[in-house]
């Protein structure tokens, strides 16, 4: 979960900069812009840190401007966070089906064991590339954990021939 901070976002123990926050989400410096109702060129001096304001009318107005972005950053977070859990509850709910379908058709022999796992890894999948639309560390995180599994048993197969 990210949460709003008057200098950033901080993402678990990570601290986020706006700029690495509205990346990680896939927007633009445009998108932020229209999504806030600021100007893109105020969206751009708030990810510099470097605009400095002079008098305090241009302090609390560019503290105002900062934390519409963090809110606006976090109310992303926020809504994608719910489209994940949904998705994972009904990967979930479709995985037992499936795997209970395929199950009576292996006993059946209406399929074979290859194909059940290939029509269940394909479900998966599917969920798999909606939620990685959503959370795209999540799913480097994902490929990162596979990319390794995989390679041990390359490895593991190697030795045993």
């Amino acid at each position: 979960m990210t949460t709003a901070t008057s200098q950033g976002t901080e993402q678990g123990s990570k601290r986020l900069t706006i700029r690495e926050h509205r990346e990680g989400l896939g927007w633009s410096q445009s998108t932020l812009a229209k999504i806030t109702g600021l100007s893109r060129p105020t969206i751009i001096q708030i990810e510099r840190e470097d605009g400095q304001p002079h008098d305090i009318t241009a302090i609390r107005s560019s503290q105002s401007s900062r934390m519409k972005v963090v809110k606006a950053l976090d109310e992303e977070d926020r809504k994608r966070s719910e489209q994940v859990k949904k998705l994972l509850d009904e990967a979930m709910r479709d995985g037992k089906i499936i795997t209970k379908d395929v199950t009576k058709r292996v006993k059946a022999g209406e399929m074979s064991e290859t194909g059940a796992m290939l029509a269940s890894a394909a479900m998966m999948h599917t969920y798999a590339a909606q939620i990685g639309e959503l959370d795209p560390a999540a799913a480097n995180e994902a490929q990162e954990y596979l990319d390794k599994v995989v390679s041990t048993v390359v490895r593991k197969k190697a030795e045993e021939n």
